[in-house]
């Protein structure tokens, strides 16, 4: 941290010389009041006016010092606070993909907000404390002057200080340390419930994930409840120390005045020494709390800073020649995400320049590590990979990376316009050129017609455009860099099969000579392929062109052979349908049926019978493929047995299921799922490896540097087993106003009882100038020792008393507080769960985030360190005025004099000081979004060499928020010495008119001391306000950011009686449905609308497929089934009733869903799989998996089903990840499923199992399938085609063949039948 300070160097100097100059100065001021006492109002000895002169030009002074310590010393904290961020920003974008995969999104954004705000904090508080340590050696040094004897007093208190301080850091460290694992914990719920939304929605799971955000903020609550009662055993410690020390003075000094051995004056001046020493006192222990907390939070940055990428470029490393040849080789390479278990083995391929190769394999073949290693994201550990002829260790990660463009399988954007998007990697491209990458794309039309074209926002991610718009936007962008090898991995999977035909017709052209490396599912995409690879758990299994493969390789023609082929479904049926058509007549299918549609009708009539009689057509396919596809199957089942066994060979199944699946890696001891992986919690959530590391050490240890001496002094302190003890149900209630008081609801009289005891504590306080004041009228001046050690004795008791308050407040107040921010975050959390999509796509995920961490922590620092400092100062402050009052009302006219100055001050910098903090809130959101979206798209960033413009653009966005705050430390650094400059005239007023009425024999000299010293406490309450005033501003513009989140309305309400679901029949009705999105703009011109005029009938168990080109509205209409918004106009009825009239979350429960881009959350693949249903059995989840074909996937991961999953599923295959969402969707035995182009990523013989296994489902339920790949369309019962928002036509397969018209364009264009499509 030094080293980051000292770039700062100038501010450095000018705060620390500041601080020590003004706090000299300070030190001196209680030397020229000894000598007004002594030498003018004792003894007559000199003139009142040049001592009085010199009091103003000291105040004057230490105004100066103040203003530059204030603004120098805030403008170093800001300053560090912004480079630690940014080379946090900067380290992050350096990393490899080894290390992103150990990457928590929650973690990195709790490092960049509340761990850099503690430090912050504490860097602003550091000047002010190293001017307190001299203004302490000054004053010992004057002391030691005046009295030796005294001095050891103040002597006494250095050691005891010294001790209290030191236990206070030995324990508070690892507390704070713990407490903050638990923040961060916190933070990574509140992102994985965002960012997952989809998924969360559409199971209905709202309830599962508060359930984690409240486990996870017990834990956060236990654990900063265990650091407040250490801090209650010493902070009030520390704070008795200086008062302990002004009682011993008082009966040692009264004693040495009663003996003639030092004069009033000295007395006065040791009493003002040791006030003064209170303030520094009471800022050490704050110092103390926030340094701890401070500590872990810089260990914690630093520890990002530091992290160093595993994978290195070499010092000698160089770059790609211009004219080396475009051909890559794969030597022997092996490769293995975890090195003990390699995904590729031994992978030996060589690609011509020029050469066009596919990959095809099932999911987990290591198809797409094939791609990750190309560009080096990963190194292989054994063989080599080359480009041009050179190892790719060998080159410079830029000129390699310039050399490749890469469209990923996940089509990650950024929140920007559409040109930004595809310019990302030629930032400077002209209009021209990104237009001609976008038409190239198949993108120009639809980004046209957008609201505002290119200049288009899309969203997070890109979440306001479909998977199809948005596959083509990330195409053009790769197209856009003009590379020499062109990576596509399964770039067209969620494209219509007419515009994959125009895309693929394009990137003929484009591929032209150009190395490209295709990863594929689809037949469409071979057609672009020179060669063919075919990979088998990660080796080379076969390499040639598709003649060849298909000839000879019998794994290759089952990846490419269609399940619906097999089954009798012909490229072109509708000579079939014509031989046919008399039997089709009999079963009500007669080609008329097949019409444009928009009658609301389901073909077949009223009581479903086309979708009997398209069972017995899938019943008659799957006897055909028994028959027709014998051979193959049998020549397949050969091969495998050659090959190796299959995974799930002499696997025994006990219970339902397969033991050797239920054991994490390691384990031999048939321990059951629940026995290893532990038992579920009451979310049904099952703990992580941290959690079950032992009793207060869970979720601490995700993310955060340890080491064994830190783990045991954790270990080594007090269980942390508080419970919050809040009314939870009151918590998750919607709140239509929220404000101070609702949010201090339920809370008042722990409130009033804590505010009380702050009130003794600032009582005591005042009452010890009230009883020196004693011991000098009736002790010292009449030499009555008694009296002396009458005050004496009392002032110790108000001193113990005053003890016992502070370390009953702060216990009060901190459990008083930390019950309000649990009640806070579950009652964010819960609206955040309430809120619809549109919210989401409206809002980045960054800008929520800071809602739950950024805001709360601000409240959270001002109720914990703040509000008791605040409170006390405040009954200081008020309590000094009425003490002056009473003491002399013509003296506290003097006083009053200025407040009329402090009132004028203080209006003005409230209102400019809200104005700045607000900006700065606002700022430091968008740093906060930008930091979560760097991170999530980290991958896209490093492909396309934008690290560089990236720390650019967050260097200037942190920049923004430091240069907002600085306006804001400026305001502070005016007002604050202002007001200590008042009181400074003040105390001068009240010398020089005391003084005079001393003389005059209408006021007591101990009168005028007490006078003095209540003047100079004035001081402390005002430094301390001035140091909690910066939190406070904070959190009154966080609170006001939460106010407008819980006061945002959700677009989905729920009904004011809602009917309860327990079973669907699964009739879906859309009736006269028109939608249009939030984000669209209804002032541009366009139309705008996702959805118009649609009229549909789906009867119960009906397999409906959607079909039509990219953003015709497929997706769109199951999403208003899933409910994640509402209709515009009209309704979506199920069972005959309107979904608005619905139980939420009882439909939800009632439906599964598999989305375009399947999102899972960290955990087990158990816990995965279980998402819809936590509390399902073992056998349960393995049975799902089986149905949908998932289990020898799951058999071939380490650990099975308890195969850990990183966050977003990032450790497993697109296709695996589907799998896993097809098992989830089984689950929970859906009424209605909705399947999202939910096997895109999958290769058709693994396609051809989910199907098999959702066939034999599908009477069961309605079915509802967005399909791109229009084999899965033709297996449904209805296929209903859209177009720009409309149902163009209705019918089944064979019907819309037969009729001609947009379907069978599609069909032959899928069919590779171009010409007759007149495309």
């Amino acid at each position: 941290m030094t080293g980051y300070a000292w770039r700062y160097r100038r501010n450095v100097l000018l705060a620390l010389g500041s601080s020590l100059g003004g706090m000299a100065v300070m030190a001196l001021v209680p030397l020229v009041t000894k000598m007004i006492i002594d030498d003018v109002v004792v003894e007559h000895r000199r003139d009142m006016a040049p001592l009085i002169a010199l009091l103003i030009g000291a105040a004057l002074a230490v105004y100066a010092m103040t203003y530059i310590r204030r603004y120098y010393g805030g403008r170093l904290a800001l300053d560090v606070q912004h480079d630690l961020r940014t080379d946090m920003f900067r380290s992050l974008s350096r990393l490899d993909g080894r290390r992103q995969d150990e990457l928590s999104t929650g973690q990195v954004v709790g490092r960049g907000t509340s761990d850099l705000q503690l430090i912050q904090g504490l860097l602003f508080m550091l000047p002010m404390m190293i001017g307190n340590v001299l203004l302490f050696v000054i004053s010992l040094a004057v002391m030691v002057w005046l009295s030796p004897l005294l001095t050891l007093v103040a002597l006494a208190m250095a050691p005891a200080l010294w001790y209290v301080a030191d236990r206070s850091r030995k324990r508070l460290f690892p507390a704070t340390w713990y407490a903050q694992g638990q923040a961060a914990a916190v933070a990574g719920v509140v992102d994985g419930a965002v960012t997952g939304v989809r998924v969360v929605k559409g199971f209905g799971q709202e309830e599962q994930e508060t359930g984690k955000l409240r486990e996870a903020g017990r834990r956060l609550f236990a654990g900063r409840m265990r650091t407040v009662r250490l801090n209650s055993r010493y902070t009030p410690a520390l704070q008795a120390v200086p008062s302990l020390a002004q009682v011993a003075m008082l009966a040692l000094g009264g004693w040495m005045a009663t003996r003639g051995q030092i004069t009033l004056g000295t007395f006065v001046a040791f009493s003002t020494y040791l006030a003064q020493l209170v303030g520094p006192v009471r800022m050490l222990t704050m110092v103390l709390t926030v340094g701890q907390q401070a500590r872990a939070g810089v260990e914690r940055v630093l520890e990002l800073v530091d992290a160093e990428p595993s994978l290195r470029e070499r010092p000698d490393a160089h770059e790609l020649p211009a004219d080396a040849p475009a051909d890559v080789e794969f030597v022997s390479a092996t490769f293995g995400y975890d090195p003990e278990r390699p995904v590729l083995k031994d992978l030996s391929l060589r690609i011509e320049p020029g050469e066009t190769v596919a990959v095809v394999g099932a999911s987990g073949s290591g198809k797409s590590t094939v791609s990750l290693l190309l560009p080096r994201f990963y190194d292989v550990s054994g063989g080599a990979v080359r480009v041009g002829g050179h190892d790719v260790r060998d080159l410079t990660l830029d000129s390699l990376r310039a050399a490749i463009g890469l469209v990923p399988e996940d089509s990650f954007l950024f929140s920007d316009t559409v040109r930004a998007n595809i310019a990302y990697g030629v930032p400077d491209a002209t209009e021209e050129q990104i237009r001609t990458a976008a038409r190239a794309a198949q993108a120009d039309g639809f980004i046209s017609a957008l609201p505002d074209g290119y200049d288009t926002e899309v969203g997070e991610q890109g979440l306001t455009l479909s998977g199809g718009q948005r596959q083509r936007i990330a195409l053009a962008r790769a197209i856009l860099t003009d590379p020499r090898l062109l990576l596509l991995d399964d770039a067209t999977s969620a494209v219509d099969a007419r515009v994959e035909h125009e895309i693929h017709e394009a990137l003929r052209g484009v591929m032209a000579g150009r190395t490209t490396l295709l990863i594929a599912h689809r037949r469409s995409t071979l057609a672009l392929a020179d060669r063919i690879a075919v990979l088998d758990g990660g080796r080379l299994s076969d390499f040639g062109t598709h003649d060849e493969l298909q000839e000879r390789s019998a794994l290759y023609r089952r990846l490419l052979t269609d399940p619906d082929e097999l089954g009798g479904v012909e490229r072109d049926p509708v000579a079939e349908l014509a031989r046919d058509n008399g039997h089709a007549q009999e079963n009500g299918r007669g080609p008329d049926r097949g019409r444009a549609a928009g009658n609301g009708h389901a073909p077949g009539g009223e009581h479903g019978a086309s979708t009997r009689s398209a069972r017995a057509v899938r019943s008659a396919r799957t006897a055909a493929a028994e028959s027709g596809g014998r051979d193959l199957e049998a020549e397949l089942d050969a091969e495998a047995e050659m090959e190796s066994e299959p995974v799930s060979a002499k696997r025994r199944v006990v219970d339902g299921i397969t033991p050797e699946l239920w054991r994490r890696a390691g384990d031999r001891s048939g321990s059951s799922a629940a026995e290893v992986a532990g038992a579920a919690g009451p979310d049904g959530s099952r703990p992580t490896a941290a959690a079950a590391a032992g009793p207060g050490i869970a979720g601490a240890l995700a993310g955060m540097p340890a080491t064994p001496e830190l783990l045991a002094k954790v270990a080594a302190l007090p269980p942390a087993t508080d419970t919050p003890d809040v009314d939870e149900e009151q918590a998750v209630r919607p709140e239509r106003e929220y404000g101070l008081r609702r949010l201090l609801r339920g809370f008042g009289r722990p409130l009033l009882f804590a505010l009380l005891l702050l009130a003794v504590d600032a009582g005591a306080g005042l009452l010890l100038p009230v009883l020196i004041r004693h011991g000098i009228d009736d002790g010292v001046q009449r030499l009555a020792l008694g009296a002396v050690w009458a005050a004496s004795v009392l002032a110790l008791l108000v001193v113990l008393a005053q003890w016992a308050a502070q370390i009953a407040s702060t216990r009060m107040m901190g459990r008083t507080g930390e019950r309000i921010l649990y009640n806070l975050r579950v009652k964010i959390f819960a609206q955040l769960q309430r809120l619809g999509l549109d919210y989401y796509e409206r809002e980045l995920t960054g800008r929520i985030m800071t809602r739950m961490t950024t805001d709360v922590d601000a409240l959270s620092t001002f109720l914990q360190t703040g509000l008791v400092t605040a409170v006390v100062s405040v009954f200081t402050f008020f309590g000094i005025l009425i003490a002056l009052v009473v003491l002399d009302l013509q003296l506290a006219l003097v006083v009053l004099a200025t407040l009329p100055l402090l009132v004028v001050g203080t209006v003005f910098f409230r209102r400019q000081s809200v104005k700045a903090y607000e900006l700065a809130r606002e700022r430091v959101s968008a740093v906060n979004a930008d930091l979560q979206e760097n991170v999530a798209g980290m991958r896209v960033v490093q492909a396309f060499r934008r690290e560089h413009l990236g720390v650019r653009r967050f260097t200037e966005r942190s920049d923004g928020y430091r240069r907002a705050r600085v306006r804001g430390q400026w305001l502070i650094s005016v007002y604050f010495p202002f007001v200590q400059l008042l009181s400074s005239v003040a105390a001068a007023a009240v010398l020089l008119v005391g003084a005079g009425r001393v003389n005059g024999g209408t006021l007591t000299a101990g009168a005028l001391v007490a006078y003095l010293l209540y003047i100079e406490l004035f001081f402390a309450p005002v430094q301390q306000l001035s140091q909690v005033f910066d939190g406070y501003q904070q959190a009154t513009v966080s609170l006001r950011r939460i106010q407008e989140l819980l006061r945002e309305p959700t677009s989905t309400a729920l009904a004011a009686r809602p009917r309860e679901v327990r079973s669907l029949r699964g009739e879906i009705v859309f009736d006269d449905v028109s939608f249009r999105y939030a984000t669209e703009d209804p002032a541009s011109g366009e139309s705008g609308e996702a959805l118009s005029g649609v009229r549909l009938r789906i009867p119960a168990g009906q397999t409906v497929a959607f079909v039509g080109e990219t953003g015709a509205g497929k997706s769109t209409l199951v999403k208003l089934v899933a409910r994640y918004y509402d209709p515009t106009s009209g309704a979506v009825r199920v069972d005959g009733t309107d979904l608005r009239e619905l139980d939420l979350a009882g439909y939800r429960h009632r439906l599964g869903v598999v989305p375009q881009e399947p999102y899972l959350f960290p955990g087990t693949v158990r816990d995965a799989i279980a998402y819809g249903r936590p509390d399902a059995t073992d056998a349960e989840v393995e049975a799902a998996a089986r149905a949908v074909g998932a289990h020898d996937m799951v058999a071939s991961l380490d650990g099975g089903y308890l195969h850990e999953v990183s966050e977003r599923g990032r450790n497993l295959s697109a296709g695996q990840r589907q799998l896993i969402a097809l098992a989830r969707a089984e689950l929970v035995a859906p009424d209605v499923l909705l399947l999202d182009e939910a096997t895109a990523a999958l290769d058709l013989a693994t396609e051809g199992l989910v199907n098999q296994a959702t066939d034999r489902l599908a009477g069961r339920r309605t079915t509802l399938v967005v399909a791109h790949r229009l084999t899965t369309a033709a297996r449904a019962d209805r296929v209903v085609v859209m177009d720009h928002g409309r149902v163009v036509e209705d019918g089944t397969h064979e019907e819309l063949l037969a009729a001609g018209g947009r379907y069978a364009k599609l069909w032959r264009t899928f069919a590779g039948e171009p010409e007759t499509a007149g495309v």
